[in-house]
């Protein structure tokens, strides 16, 4: 009867083995298989992602230099250049804000504030005069809550 039991026991033993290592086997490459999937659909995102950045980043570019070669800037009404600047910010609703400094670092105006507001200086007057030497975009990196405390403007 031992005899039987055990030899009924390795039987049972025999058949378990092989198809647990073909469980485990299986599991392993579904595994190997489900994470290369999701590697190859993370870099296909951040590929993505990049390409609208890209866009996004040259849609903001090429407005800023359609706002540049702005006839009223050129005359120096920075009344209606406020008003054109602010429907550009309002009609792209790429920009939170719009500033304009003079290449000297003044503060002339802040789309934020009323045209005409007396403003206070610049934070970062490095940035425009930088602008005015190498003739090239500036986006900072200033937030809205930064740009609108009562006594600063970024």
């Amino acid at each position: 009867m031992k005899t039987l039991r055990r030899h009924l026991s390795l039987l049972v033993v025999g058949a378990l083995v092989p198809l647990i290592a073909l469980a485990v086997a299986l599991t392993v490459l579904m595994v190997r298989d489900a994470r290369s999937t999701a590697e190859e659909a993370l870099h296909q995102n951040a590929w993505l992602l990049s390409l609208a950045l890209d866009g996004e980043l040259l849609r903001s570019l090429t407005a800023m230099q359609a706002l540049a070669q702005n006839d009223s800037l050129r005359r120096g009404d920075l009344a209606a250049f406020y008003n054109e600047a602010l429907h550009a910010r309002d009609s792209l609703d790429i920009w939170d804000n719009v500033i304009l400094a003079s290449p000297r670092g003044a503060h002339l105006f802040n789309l934020l504030w009323p045209y005409g507001t007396v403003l206070p200086p610049l934070p970062n007057i490095a940035a425009p005069i930088e602008v005015a030497r190498t003739h090239k975009p500036y986006v900072s990196n200033a937030s809205r809550a930064a740009s609108t405390r009562t006594g600063s403007c970024s």
